[in-house]
């Protein structure tokens, strides 16, 4: 198979594992971590450009679905925009092929990706209460958390081979 055919069809298939994460109706603490993780793993196996396609989709996702309250729309740019900060800050640690370049790269992407919501919750969108919550510490913690499942994920799927990068890192 080519290779721009492998990419496309790599995408699809992370998209199609957000949105059926988003789908299932998990709690948001669940969904939020899982959504996480499958945006740095499209990231790092697919292309981060990908990746970031699907970050920006996953809030209208999530506010069809009733995950994000449709009052939330005008934060869903600031969601994408939190969502490309996080995965590009974690392909630039991934990159490194060590363990504590990626951890490093989980705590500063979730950090970043925080720091950015909580000024359009606070600042830019002047949210009330409940969305500034929303857009706060829940965000930090899903982030984190989903980098800790990515992290692991992509160790094992590089040590199988089943879904491979196609360069030097994956002998790591």
């Amino acid at each position: 198979m080519q290779n721009s055919n492998r990419t496309v069809i790599r995408a699809a298939v992370c998209l199609g594992m957000l949105l059926a994460v988003q789908t299932l109706g998990f709690p948001q603490p669940v969904t939020g971590t899982l959504v996480n993780g499958i945006l740095l793993i499209t990231g790092v196996f697919v292309h981060p450009g990908w990746a970031v396609a699907v970050g920006f989709m996953s809030p209208l996702t999530g506010i069809l679905r009733g995950i994000v309250p449709a009052a939330m729309l005008p934060a869903a740019v600031f969601i994408g925009l939190g969502n490309m900060v996080y995965i590009l800050v974690y392909y630039g640690g991934d990159r490194s092929g060590h363990l504590l370049g990626r951890a490093g790269a989980v705590v500063l992407g979730a950090a970043a990706k925080f720091g950015l919501l909580w000024m359009a919750a606070h600042v830019v969108l002047d949210l009330p209460g409940p969305a500034r919550v929303m857009l706060g510490l829940p965000q930090l913690g899903t982030a984190l958390a989903g980098g800790v499942l990515a992290v692991l994920l992509g160790q094992a799927l590089r040590r199988t081979g089943l879904f491979s990068t196609g360069d030097k890192r994956d002998r790591l």
